[in-house]
């Protein structure tokens, strides 16, 4: 007996990879929700408990990332406050200026950020990290990051669905497909960017 053959146990298993991965990133985590969205149409797993255990658990390993980033922050502050204060060299002012404008731009865009960093290796762990190390609001990155993770897992389990069944029939429907999406997500970005900046500059 396996985890194909008990529906609910397959859902365990994503959601608690799907957390985990946030410190651990070995699990090829796109892979995995395509590979599950196959499988719904095989009939082995539903479609809606698939997202649903994707979603619970990308934003449970973000949330334990963005915690993480908030006790550094404590710890960092905690630091500053009981240590002399020192003239910064040259490195530290780069670095200092870097994270800067990665928090700048974090900031007004950060639901890009968390949703394009699930593309990259360690990518989500670096972000939910930094966002709650440089004091963003809790908040803003629950509504975001929700948002984010509900359709990353959409996507992943859609294209493997959709691709699942027109496999069957045809090889090249799939390839249309993850084409499509693919353009769809990377036209998507300076889109969003625009209305970012519309709205900052109608503040």
């Amino acid at each position: 007996m396996n985890a194909v053959t008990v529906p609910g146990l397959a859902y365990a298993v994503i959601l608690v990879l799907l957390t985990f991965d946030a410190f651990v990133p070995i699990v090829p985590t796109q892979a995995l929700m395509i590979g599950g969205g196959i499988l719904t149409a095989t009939g082995n797993l539903k479609l809606g408990a698939l997202v649903a255990a994707g979603v619970v658990g990308a934003f449970a390993g973000d949330m334990a990332c963005f915690g993480i980033g908030r006790r550094l922050r404590h710890r960092d502050a905690m630091a500053s406050a009981t240590l002399p204060a020192k003239p910064p060299s040259r490195r530290f002012a780069k670095v200092h200026k870097l994270t800067g404008r990665v928090t700048g731009i974090m900031r007004q865009h950060i639901f890009l950020a968390m949703l394009f960093c699930r593309f990259v290796p360690a990518g989500r762990m670096v972000a939910s990290a930094h966002a709650g190390r440089s004091g963003y609001a809790l908040r803003r990155f629950l509504g975001f990051d929700l948002l984010a993770v509900t359709l990353w897992a959409s996507y992943g389990a859609l294209l493997g669905h959709f691709g699942g069944a027109a496999l069957a029939k045809s090889s090249w429907i799939p390839l249309v497909i993850v084409a499509v999406v693919a353009a769809a997500m990377i036209g998507a970005a300076p889109l969003l960017g625009l209305i970012g900046k519309l709205r900052a500059r109608a503040a």
